[in-house]
């Protein structure tokens, strides 16, 4: 199931806190057609669930159960997957590249929860996940840019869409609109909603370089 990387974070988070055990699996390296690149994250837990996506295809089952197997060992490490015919060829997601991933135990929750309010406050941050490899331990960072902001003028259908992709695509998505009733009945949960002449409060808005 993918999810947003902050979802993951929460949810690897609370986890921890309850007690329950999981791995983290990143991908640390890809190389011609991969489904997913440097930087996708999934997790399994102690009943052999996922959470996120490295890919698709048959790839994504190997690396669960293998990722499960050293979960139940206490192991780390790396896993390596050329995505050829076997591990496509009844699905059809034959890409041809290689991936990479790093398999291990993630920050503790404590971590996770800091990089979760530096991204809520559009700040950047960093995650360590450390393996044993054949060469030795091994540190792998996974970092966390601030999220993209998206301002949209108008709450009407068309805004109340870009909400939704803009959302989905994880940028910090605001809606501006005059019309305070539309921006509380319409705009998506997740969405800031700015309410106010709409050429003054996109004035006062802050905008740099990751601004659309």
């Amino acid at each position: 199931m993918n999810e947003s990387l902050v979802n993951l974070l929460t949810r690897a988070a609370a986890m921890q806190r309850q007690g329950r055990r999981l791995v983290a699996c990143l991908v640390v390296r890809s190389r011609g057609s991969t489904p997913q690149a440097a930087g996708a994250l999934m997790l399994v837990d102690d009943a052999s669930n996922t959470w996120g996506t490295i890919g698709g295809g048959c790839v994504v089952a190997q690396v669960r159960r293998e990722a499960f197997t050293m979960l139940g060992s206490g192991a780390s490490g790396l896993l390596r997957f050329k995505l050829d015919h076997d591990y496509g060829w009844d699905d059809g997601l034959i890409c041809g590249g290689t991936l990479e991933l790093a398999v291990g135990s993630p920050p503790c929750a404590d971590e996770l929860d800091r990089a979760i309010a530096a991204i809520a406050e559009l700040r950047p941050a960093s995650l360590e996940l450390r393996v044993d490899t054949d060469a030795g331990p091994a540190v792998y960072t996974l970092h966390l840019p601030p999220p993209e902001r998206l301002y949209i003028a108008g709450a009407g259908h068309v805004g109340q869409a870009a909400a939704r992709l803009g959302l989905s695509l994880e940028f910090d998505v605001t809606v501006f609109d005059d019309r305070a009733d539309m921006l509380e009945r319409f705009v998506p949960p997740g969405a800031r909603r700015l309410s106010g002449d709409i050429a003054t409060r996109l004035a006062e808005a802050p905008i740099d370089g990751e601004t659309y």
